[in-house]
């Protein structure tokens, strides 16, 4: 969840489309896909965190419970 203050960045320009909740949750609900790449997703779309900056965030370093990690 993302503090109520926080502004928005400016999305910067990109030929790759970003795709809607609708089609990120479908992706996750797929069950053939296992649970840490699910993960994974589901931190870069609710984040808008780089690949590298998600993947170097280790377990014990989450808070589950109110849904937060480092920044």
């Amino acid at each position: 969840m993302v503090p109520a203050g926080a502004k928005r960045l400016a999305v910067p320009d990109s030929e790759t489309p970003a795709r809607s909740k609708m089609a990120a949750d479908r992706l996750i609900a797929r069950r053939e896909v296992y649970l840490r790449e699910k993960t994974l997703w589901r931190m870069l779309y609710e984040t808008a965190g780089r690949s590298e900056e998600i993947m170097g965030v280790g377990i014990e370093e989450l808070d589950f419970a109110g849904r937060r990690g480092p920044v």
